[in-house]
C-alpha cells in the first residue's frame, strides 16, 4: 500500500477529530484577549455593555462579546486654555489653565459623555470663573501656582 493511500485513510477515518480540533483552536483564540497595560478594553455583549476588561489575560465568549472600545487610560493633558475671569472686586483677570486627567471608570466616558476633553475643558472653565469669582485680585495673584 503507498504511503498517499495511508495517509489518505487516516484522514478520512479523523476527518471529524480533525475539525473539531480546528474548531477548538479557533474559539481559544477568539476567546482569549490580551489587553496592555495601558489600555481597559469595553465589552459588549448582544449590543450591551457587559464587562470592562483590565490589563492581562483575560477571556471573553466568542461570537457573543466582542471588544467595543479600546480607552487609554494614561493621563492625558488637555492644551493648556487661557480664559478670562473676574475677580469679587470686579477686576477683569486672564487665566491660563493647564488640565491632566485620567480615565478611571471607562464604560461611563464611552456611553455617557460624548467628547470628554470638551466636557473637561467646560467644566473646568465653569469651575475656575466661580473660583476667581470668590476671591480679591490680591488672592488671585498670591495663588498663582495653585
Amino acid at each position: 500500500m503507498p504511503i498517499e493511500e495511508l495517509i489518505l485513510n487516516a484522514i478520512q477515518g479523523n476527518i471529524v477529530y480533525l475539525l473539531l480540533a480546528v474548531l477548538f483552536v479557533v474559539l481559544v483564540l477568539k476567546a482569549v484577549r490580551i489587553v496592555s497595560q495601558s489600555e481597559q478594553h469595553v465589552i459588549e455583549r448582544f449590543g450591551r455593555l457587559h464587562s470592562v476588561l483590565g490589563p492581562g489575560i483575560n477571556m471573553i465568549i466568542p461570537f457573543l462579546d466582542r471588544v467595543a472600545h479600546k480607552i487609554s487610560i494614561l493621563e492625558r493633558q488637555l492644551p493648556t486654555a487661557s480664559q478670562d475671569a473676574i475677580t469679587r472686586d470686579n477686576v477683569l483677570v486672564q487665566i491660563d489653565t493647564s488640565v491632566f486627567y485620567r480615565i478611571t471608570e471607562p464604560e461611563k466616558t464611552v456611553y455617557r459623555i460624548r467628547d470628554v476633553d470638551s466636557a473637561i475643558s467646560t467644566t473646568v472653565a465653569g469651575i475656575v470663573r466661580a473660583e476667581i469669582g470668590k476671591m480679591d485680585l490680591d488672592e488671585v495673584q498670591a495663588n498663582r501656582t495653585a
